[in-house]
């Protein structure tokens, strides 16, 4: 049973979920970052309220073997009212780098109505310490691997992205960054660290530190003495304490702009 993909078809938060069937949430959270199956009494519980919320699903499009009955002329036409243009489609994806021309620093296609898909490096989590000693060379930076992203303008700047390890930007909220997610961030260059971050405007950061990378929100910018004090999501503070880094020991900061979810 997959709590997650089930919640997204609900468009239910694990504290909604908890509050629906008394599972505490951090038990939710638990299966889903660490992929552990619930036990039986907990899986009969959601197999019970999961089987309960389809049927109430499929009420409201009417009971199928009564439409199946139906000449094809009349199936259709009770369904319509639920079907509406919710989707435009904006092009394929383009895998072949070549195909992709430089604009600035970034590469792009152009498909047409306004879109374009940009390639971005990727930095994997197996990759994280080698970025920290190759951040800087071009030539590493080639190597990375590249992952396209859809946007509407082409974008200058730089642009990373980072592959997310661990539960410490999961508070069970739409805001939640999850393991194995893609961070897609736009480089803050180190001019703009000596004023203030815009971080009542920017959600969360990617931080390359001298000692890892870490995505990390940033409540607090000390601009006089030069540090941040960054926040995890995750409500666990005893694990996930707020928490100092000073400028002088960042390399780079990154805006995260889009998240890419991971596939569970």
């Amino acid at each position: 049973m997959n709590t997650r993909e089930l919640r997204y078809k609900y468009n239910l938060s694990q504290q909604k979920l908890s509050d629906l069937t008394g599972i505490p949430k951090g038990r939710i959270s638990m299966w889903e970052n660490r992929n552990s199956p619930p036990k039986l009494n907990d899986y009969n519980i959601l197999k019970t309220f999961f089987d309960n919320m389809e049927k109430q699903m499929l009420s409201k499009l009417g009971d199928k073997n009564d439409i199946n009955d139906l000449p094809l002329n009349q199936k259709t036409e009770p369904l319509t009212k639920y079907f509406k243009d919710e989707a435009e489609m904006i092009g394929e994806v383009h895998e072949d780098e070549s195909e992709y021309y430089l604009s600035g620093n970034n590469q792009f296609v152009d498909l047409g109505n306004g879109y374009f898909q940009m390639l971005v490096p990727l930095v994997e989590t197996y990759a994280y310490a080698g970025y920290l000693a190759g951040f800087s060379d071009l030539d590493y930076l080639n190597l990375l691997p590249k992952i396209p992203i859809f946007v509407t303008k082409e974008h200058r700047g730089t642009y990373r992205s980072f592959k997310v390890k661990g539960d410490s930007m999961d508070d069970g909220t739409r805001r939640s960054i999850y393991e194995g997610d893609i961070a897609v961030g736009r480089k803050v260059d180190k001019k703009y660290w000596t004023s203030k971050l815009h971080i009542n405007a920017w959600n969360s950061f990617a931080i390359v530190h001298t000692e890892g990378i870490i995505i990390k929100s940033i409540i607090e910018h000390d601009v006089e003495k030069g540090f941040i004090t960054c926040m995890s999501f995750n409500q666990d503070k005893e694990f996930y304490p707020n928490f100092k880094l000073h400028l002088s020991d960042i390399y780079e900061i990154y805006n995260i702009v889009q998240i890419i979810r991971n596939n569970y």
